[in-house]
């Protein structure tokens, strides 16, 4: 099979197929209309979950500051126990 480039090329650059190429790649508004709300609406959700991300990075931070709190309240607890009783200290069962 033969193949003409300078045929192809000069059918690709002629006026009505340029015009058809360019009615054949328009797309509706209606598209872009929808696109646009579903990017609106993606954003007002993106923004929400950054909001809730901070709000729990935040409640994280306190607890672990209170967990450190405990852990740190039954270390000294443990030490007052154990030195005053030898440290035979036994858990009640």
């Amino acid at each position: 099979m033969n193949f003409d480039r300078n045929a192809a090329r000069n059918a690709a650059s002629s006026p009505s197929h340029r015009a058809q190429a360019r009615s054949t790649a328009a797309v509706p508004i209606s598209v872009y209309r929808e696109l646009a709300a579903e990017l609106q609406a993606t954003q007002v959700m993106l923004d929400a979950m950054q909001g809730q991300n901070q709000h729990l990075r935040k409640q994280n931070l306190h607890l672990q500051q209170e967990v450190d709190s405990i852990v740190q309240a039954a270390k000294k607890m443990q030490s007052l126990v154990g030195g005053s009783w030898g440290g035979r200290c036994r858990p009640v069962l």
